[in-house]
């Protein structure tokens, strides 16, 4: 009896083994879904475009996709907005892959207003647009000529330029009137020539907003993405209601 219960025992406890070992495994395949923009989670982008081929979009599998956004945003060097206590300072540390994933995410599955926005940025910052997309071309030499154009030769940057920031000060000093034209600037063009007159009037926009509420504007962006990476068009009405001026994430 004594051997019985002993094999039963052995049996028993190897079984369990087994299933330990199955769930740990499926639990670390799952993302990480961190609310921190800082710590890696989700589906890396190359992941993305994987998983949704052919979404909508026009790219080819050796293209470049830049994904950027563009906020009216109230934060300043010395400014620690709640509910977290960052400051610009801290940029220099945020993994953009997941900033654009989470909010590509939100975007993509929001059902009311307020689930367009994660980590409480909602409270310092606004938009006139989900994250943009430009295929084969790079909008911050343009985005700086443009903002030169307006008056705006300040601004501070992070990460290579892949994050900067302009000063409230110097939002409320830029002249919208004298926004620069697509057609005049001299630097490269996209693939799509649409996508250079989207960036022109998101930046004017963008702009617009933040100087209306005294704030300044944060800039965002990085190549490695998919173009057609498309807000569904169920999810559009939500951003519509939020009062956004795009619905769409390129023309």
């Amino acid at each position: 009896m004594g051997k019985l219960a002993v094999a039963v025992f052995a049996i028993t406890a190897a079984v369990l083994v087994v299933v330990f070992l199955v769930l740990w495994r499926r639990q670390a395949a799952q993302p990480n879904r961190s609310d921190e923009p800082g710590v890696t989670h989700h589906l890396l982008p190359r992941q993305f475009a994987k998983q949704f081929p052919g979404a909508g979009g026009e790219a080819s599998d050796d293209s470049r996709t830049f994904a950027y956004m563009l906020l009216s945003c109230q934060w300043e060097n010395d400014y620690q907005p709640e509910p977290h206590d960052w400051t610009l300072a801290d940029v220099s540390d945020w993994s953009l892959s997941d900033i654009v994933e989470l909010y590509s995410e939100e975007e993509d599955e929001a059902a009311a207003p307020e689930d367009l926005w994660a980590w409480g940025w909602d409270t310092y910052m606004d938009r006139v647009a989900p994250v943009q997309l430009v295929e084969d071309w790079d909008p911050r030499p343009f985005l700086r000529y443009a903002l030169r154009a307006m008056g705006i030769s300040s601004l501070e940057e992070w990460q290579e330029g892949k994050i900067w920031f302009v000063q409230p000060e110097d939002v409320a000093k830029a002249n919208l009137g004298s926004g620069a034209s697509p057609e005049a600037d001299a630097g490269p063009n996209p693939r799509f020539p649409a996508d250079k007159q989207r960036a022109a009037q998101v930046l004017s926009e963008t702009l617009r907003l933040a100087k209306a509420q005294g704030r300044g504007l944060l800039f965002f962006g990085e190549e490695g993405w998919y173009y057609g990476m498309e807000v569904p068009k169920k999810t559009q009405p939500v951003l519509r209601r939020a009062g956004f001026k795009f619905v769409t994430r390129h023309p």
